[in-house]
């Protein structure tokens, strides 16, 4: 009696139907990217400092109100990808949707099995970063660049998927500040990432490395969700639904002003605008 007045208590605190058929998980473990996205994630590296990022705090939120503990984790973006697809990890922070990725990885879906906007946690766009003297040769239509131009991708990302998919000429690198350095050093003619992506000393008026110029039009509009083992989902299908669902209603309740398109509303009302 005791646990299903503390399950019933958590679903009401996240906004949910009470949800009594699923127990908590035991051994969860949760990993976020180990770059710094602020304010996001803040900070880069296997360690949360004082103050980890909205996400981060909304992570906590959410376990605390669903009464279930989970060991939190910052590793690299392929790492949590591979450790997921092994059942090592139960969630991973954050994946943008691609084809590719759904067949290895469990992402919020709405009745018609499409990635469900209204539980992304980020609605972004991906677009290309160059060198203003570049620009104009470029050649960049929306679908293509001009013959000999390559892009520079972050390796095993969104990006890489996505150009992968368009037939972009790529190039992969290991991290964001590394793909800069080669962006500038001429080893690519373009960056693909989101504006978000940049490192914070790369963002603003007065990138530390000089100017950067966003081309348009976007590459594409991407969604990024907390993703689930496939194990996990099968096995826990009520918690990973509650878990998702709860994540979003804590980052309304929020009140963050950096709140992306997705969570901003609840997932009914996504799916009538569609």
């Amino acid at each position: 009696m005791r646990l299903r007045a503390r399950r019933v208590a958590a679903s009401l605190a996240l906004g949910l139907l009470p949800a009594l058929g699923w127990c908590c998980p035991t051994g969860l473990r949760l990993a976020f990217n180990d770059g710094d996205f602020r304010p996001m994630i803040n900070g880069s590296g296997p360690q949360f400092g004082a103050e980890p990022g909205w996400l981060v705090l909304a992570v906590r939120q959410t376990l605390k109100a669903l009464d279930c503990k989970a060991e939190l984790l910052r590793l690299p973006s392929r790492r949590i990808e591979v450790e997921l697809e092994q059942g090592k990890l139960g969630f991973g922070l954050l994946f943008g949707y691609t084809a590719q990725r759904s067949a290895s990885l469990s992402f919020p879906l709405d009745l018609h099995g499409r990635p469900d906007p209204g539980l992304a946690i980020v609605a972004t766009r991906l677009v290309l970063f160059t060198l203003p003297d570049r620009a104009e040769t470029l050649g960049w239509d929306g679908r293509r660049v001009a013959p000999g131009r390559r892009i520079g991708v972050v390796q095993g990302n969104t990006q890489h998927q996505i150009a992968q998919s368009m037939g972009l000429p790529v190039e992969a690198f290991s991290s964001p500040e590394s793909g800069l350095a080669m962006l500038r050093a001429g080893r690519f003619d373009a960056l693909l990432m989101s504006p978000e992506g940049l490192p914070p000393e790369e963002q603003g008026p007065t990138p530390a490395g000089g100017p950067l110029r966003e081309l348009s039009p976007p590459v594409q509009q991407v969604l990024y969700y907390a993703v689930a083992a496939p194990a996990l989902r099968e096995r826990h299908p009520g918690f990973v639904q509650d878990f998702w669902r709860g994540l979003c209603n804590s980052l309304r309740a929020s009140a963050n002003p950096a709140l992306p398109a997705g969570c901003s509303r609840p997932a009914a009302k996504a799916e009538r605008q569609r």
